[in-house]
């Protein structure tokens, strides 16, 4: 559950960067400090998601930005939530 609850709100802070004038990819560093949780823990969950598709990474997991797939999956996600199927 932990890992859902981080990989949704991941989501959420890679799409809010989108909304800026001009959206750069984010650090990975900065992604844990809003999480509150370790580099380490984010690195994992960003390889994952990589995996999945959600999102886009360095090799090293520096640096990431979402993908149309992760746009994808968020607002299915809150269609759901708002709709009182989750």
């Amino acid at each position: 559950m932990f890992i859902c609850n981080s990989q949704n709100q991941l989501l959420e802070i890679l799409a809010d960067n989108l909304k800026n004038p001009h959206p750069e990819l984010m650090k990975s560093d900065e992604i844990a400090k809003r999480l509150n949780i370790t580099l380490e823990e984010t690195k994992k969950i960003l390889r994952s998601m990589h995996g999945m598709g959600t999102v886009e990474s360095d090799m090293e997991g520096d640096y990431c930005l979402i993908t149309l797939c992760g746009l994808q999956w968020l607002d299915a996600r809150s269609s759901s939530m708002s709709a009182g199927t989750v």
